[in-house]
């Protein structure tokens, strides 16, 4: 990793921690915060006005904090839900990194034997959990049109759409960070908020991953399995034969994942942290001994080119609660049969 790069991690890292550790110099930049939201509310209310309706059911999910709150594990476990209901399920992604161009149609991916560095880490394991149709496209709208009239999708999912207003939303599911909440509650840059708290109440569902928020559901993000990246070998989440490792995570919320490791059992010898959609080289992964690494799967895609067979991955599968699964279908069907 060259030196401009990892400075820039590292800078990137500082800000994050300085928002949820509600650092006091962030305040000199709160008249910044002020007009940001502003700006925010006046781009959201002329992108709704001139949105584009379309004749399905289209499900927003998506939160008003930078960084990780669970939202593409949400959006596996709602289309699994909806299939299991009969829907055809369509994604939309921007698919962070991917290489779509302004001319050039959405990129659709169907199985997970997609190159990363083209579509984004998180697209790959959209189409590998749900086996939907995925259209990439930084244009939700065109990508939605491209699912509906080509593919013939009877409803749609938007991955970390909430911002995207040129789309119009029948059903929005905002994440909140259950352990982290809002930091200093500022908007950008004093604050991790891409829009005020006073937005929540727009929304149609709240949930709070891996920990409450009032009265939002609560979403658990669960340890299934763990994979060998070289090998392809499986072994439970909790097991007795990988008891110490290196622990890697370039996500939004490394701490979440380093909880789940440790609630597993597992001795984290070091906790190595990445920005979130790092691309990976074998140079990042080589820590001078033989204990095994773990790392997130979305971490896991851009690592199978090198890897080597200390290399693992955990598998995780967010869980809710009945109540949340059947009132959400059940506002599903309503949107339908308008």
């Amino acid at each position: 990793m060259n030196t401009h790069k990892t400075l820039r991690n590292k800078l990137e890292i500082f800000i994050t921690n300085s928002w949820y550790k509600k650092a006091k110099w962030l305040y000199l930049l709160a008249p910044f915060s002020y007009l940001f939201a502003f700006i925010a509310k006046i781009r959201r209310h002329f992108l709704t006005s001139h949105s584009k309706k379309f004749p399905i059911p289209v499900i927003i999910i998506g939160n008003i904090t930078v960084g990780g709150t669970g939202k593409t594990p949400l959006t596996i476990h709602l289309a699994n839900l909806l299939q299991t209901s009969g829907y055809k399920v369509g994604i939309l992604t921007r698919g962070f990194g991917a290489q779509t161009k302004q001319k050039q149609p959405p990129l659709l991916v169907q199985t997970d034997n997609m190159d990363p560095q083209i579509v984004g880490d998180e697209t790959c394991l959209l189409a590998k959990h749900t086996k939907c149709l995925v259209a990439v496209d930084h244009n939700r709208t065109r990508a939605a049109k491209f699912l509906i009239n080509v593919h013939k999708c009877n409803i749609l999912l938007s991955d970390d759409g909430l911002q995207h207003y040129n789309l119009a939303r029948d059903i929005e599911i905002i994440l909140i960070d259950g352990k982290r909440k809002f930091g200093n509650e500022l908007c950008l840059p004093a604050g991790p908020l891409r829009e005020p708290i006073s937005r929540l109440k727009n929304a149609d569902f709240l949930i709070a991953t891996d920990g409450t928020y009032k009265t939002a559901y609560t979403m658990n993000l669960i340890a299934t399995k763990l994979h060998n990246l070289k090998t392809g070998k499986t072994l439970k989440a909790n097991n007795d034969k990988i008891q110490k490792c290196h622990a890697v995570a370039g996500i939004g919320n490394p701490q979440r994942f380093f909880t789940t490791l440790e609630k597993a059992g597992y001795n984290i010898t070091k906790k190595h942290i990445f920005p979130d959609h790092h691309s990976f080289t074998a140079s990042n992964l080589n820590f001078n001994d033989n204990t095994p690494i773990i790392m997130t799967e979305k971490d896991a895609v851009k690592c199978k080119q090198f890897a080597s067979n200390n290399m693992w991955y955990l598998e995780v599968q967010a869980s809710l609660g009945d109540e949340f699964n059947e009132r959400f279908i059940k506002a599903v069907d309503a949107v339908k049969n308008l």
